[in-house]
């Protein structure tokens, strides 16, 4: 029987370092059922959920520890959240000022949705004598949520603020 769990990593990252987490998976039989990476300033963060047969669990386990310069966690994998059924994608492009992203995510919070992924960039503009932030987010939302409460909740985030549906 196979085991589920999440591995989260978080440090130094370097070349190769993926190939080598995967070919020891493999190694050891196991699967890469998903799987998401940042890297930023060099600085790796990765959630990998992986599948393998109960009496190899550990010796994965002992290899992803045993990396050098990251911070390795794990965890049981929970499965899917039911209830959160329609999943949405939005680029939000707004003038950036203190407290957006705060306003942004309690808006999308207070509707009960999940944010499952938030990349957020500042782009220094010299043209608006500031910085614009774009955001590309992913959310599930609850079966009673549509996806025009969403956009309607997003409204009026500030001077041309544009919120889109990403297909």
């Amino acid at each position: 029987m196979n085991t589920e769990f999440i591995v989260s990593m978080i440090g130094t990252d370097r070349s190769g370092l993926i190939k080598q987490c995967m070919q020891a998976t493999q190694d050891l039989e196991g699967l890469w059922l998903s799987s998401r990476f940042s890297n930023l300033d060099g600085q790796l963060a990765a959630l990998i959920k992986l599948s393998v047969a109960e009496q190899n669990v550990q010796q994965l386990q002992q290899f992803f520890s045993a990396l050098p310069d990251l911070t390795v966690q794990f965890s049981p994998s929970c499965g899917t959240v039911n209830s959160h059924e329609t999943t949405l994608k939005l680029n939000i492009e707004a003038r950036d000022r203190f407290g957006l992203i705060n306003q942004i995510t309690e808006r999308l919070l207070s509707l009960g949705v999940i944010i499952t992924d938030m990349k957020c960039n500042r782009i220094s503009v010299i043209e608006i004598g500031g910085s614009l932030l774009s955001a590309d987010i992913t959310l599930h939302l609850p079966a009673e949520t549509t996806p025009e409460q969403v956009l309607n909740k997003l409204d009026n985030l500030g001077d041309n603020a544009v919120v889109n549906v990403i297909d």
